[in-house]
């Protein structure tokens, strides 16, 4: 369920840290610097945090769609809420592709970040999900 955070792990993870004597799990006798392993829990936990936010977020997304499509099919011809549907299933690619990214801004990109990329997600995807 945690995929930013895993795939964040795998590329950043705990061998990186033992390199870097900054293993989050090692107490605190072992290791020298024990405020730089200090920020790097801290920068795991912010990591960890905002992954599961995105899966639940992309997860509720596609499962609002979902019922909704069950309830009233998506059609253009059809009543107002089956093209409800169709411009919901439209939110959805864009959260889908705004999810892509976040894991992309965490895994390569880190510790910078896509600018404009908050601005996307809560404009082109949570605003108009909440209108609908």
């Amino acid at each position: 369920m945690v995929v930013g955070w895993t795939l964040h792990a795998i590329k950043h993870g705990s061998f990186k840290c033992r390199i870097e004597h900054c293993h989050p799990f090692r107490k605190a006798s072992e290791i020298d610097n024990y405020e730089s392993r200090r920020k790097y829990r801290e920068q795991l936990w912010s990591t960890w945090l905002n992954s599961v936010a995105d899966d639940l977020d992309l997860l509720t997304d596609w499962w609002f769609f979902l019922r909704m499509y069950n309830m009233y099919g998506v059609a253009l011809e059809d009543g107002m809420y089956a093209r409800a549907t169709l411009a919901l299933f439209v939110f959805c690619i864009l959260g889908s592709i705004s999810y892509l990214l976040e894991l992309y801004q965490v895994v390569f990109k880190y510790p910078a970040t896509i600018s404009w990329l908050p601005l996307f997600t809560i404009l082109g995807e949570d605003v108009p999900q909440v209108a609908l």
